[in-house]
């Protein structure tokens, strides 16, 4: 009845009040005015896996779009039309909705450099694009504050033991028949577009490029035949060199026969490597990537960005 429902209300209420004390206690031991809580996972997905819902975890609305800022003293949240009644009535208590896109609404960005109270704000680089963090900072800079990069994301350490584990769907494979190319024919394409932009080496690290570059798919998200992944092709060095494509993926996900198939049509003049999901960082960070030209999207994490050297760096859209 009535009250059993005001008695959960009031428990996710008072739940609330917790771990945003809990947070801002987290901020206060690391030095920041304000933490940033976007809607993303580390491939800048619209549609996130539950481990990956923190800012629904910590402002309490779980529309697919919107973020939070956290300060000492004000708890935000910026999102559009779409959402304003749900977050409404979702929000915890002491959290303030901000209607994003409207008029006389300030941006995330223009409220930061604003806001006295904030110098040093807080952002998981995994979490936003290279081009967003790099605009984000140019702005706050420009007002003498500072973007601070977080190797490990405050949230999850409020969130503890109790956030939801990965996702381990099994990927499994598209015929070329449904996919209409097969990998080889792909990859070949890939090799051509590198050579244009005189670079040697690809990262895929949209779910949806990795899955239509491997013909590969998966169920790591609701509603999205995905698997969570990245990519890499690179061209051997030398006249005529092979590809080498790397697939970066949990290894329990991906059966023998899925492997088998995805080698197959990926071609007999390409070395195909299978390797665990967290190797990716190791792997762009590897000697054999010195000196080399990395092409690396300008929507990847900030974090992907940050593991190669400027010299190596090349963007592409």
């Amino acid at each position: 009845g009535g009250d059993a429902q005001g008695g959960s209300a009031g428990d996710a209420r008072a739940e609330g009040a917790v771990r945003l004390a809990a947070l801002r206690a987290e901020m206060a031991r690391l030095g920041l005015d304000a933490v940033l809580v976007p809607s993303d996972d580390p491939h800048q997905s619209e549609y996130v896996a539950t481990c990956y819902e923190r800012r629904a975890f910590i402002s309490g609305f779980k529309g697919s779009s919107g973020t939070a800022v956290v300060t000492a003293t004000q708890a935000l949240l910026w999102t559009d039309g779409r959402y304003f009644l749900q977050a409404e009535q979702q929000l915890f208590d002491s959290w303030a909705l901000v209607k994003d896109r409207l008029p006389d609404t300030v941006s995330i960005e223009a409220w930061l450099v604003q806001c006295e109270s904030v110098t040093v704000v807080g952002l998981d680089p995994l979490l936003a694009s290279a081009a967003s963090v790099a605009e984000l900072r140019k702005s706050l800079e420009g007002a003498g504050k500072v973007l601070k990069a977080l190797p490990n994301n405050p949230v999850d350490l409020v969130w503890g033991s109790s956030r939801p584990p990965p996702p381990s769907a099994a990927a499994f494979c598209l015929d070329a028949r449904y996919a209409g190319q097969t990998v080889a024919q792909k990859l070949a394409a890939v090799k051509k577009a590198l050579a244009v932009a005189k670079a040697d080496v690809l990262v895929v690290a949209a779910l949806d490029e990795v899955a239509w570059l491997l013909n590969v798919r998966g169920a790591d998200i609701a509603f999205c035949p995905v698997s969570y992944a990245y990519a890499t092709v690179s061209v051997g060095e030398g006249e005529g060199g092979r590809l080498q494509v790397c697939w970066f993926i949990d290894k329990s996900k991906v059966s023998e026969s899925v492997l088998a198939t995805v080698r197959e049509s990926a071609g007999a003049g390409v070395d195909f490597e299978l390797k665990e999901y967290a190797d990716i960082e190791a792997e762009i960070r590897a000697e054999r990537y010195a000196g080399r030209t990395v092409l690396v999207p300008s929507s990847a994490s900030a974090a992907l960005h940050a593991l190669v050297t400027a010299r190596q760096l090349r963007y592409s859209e």
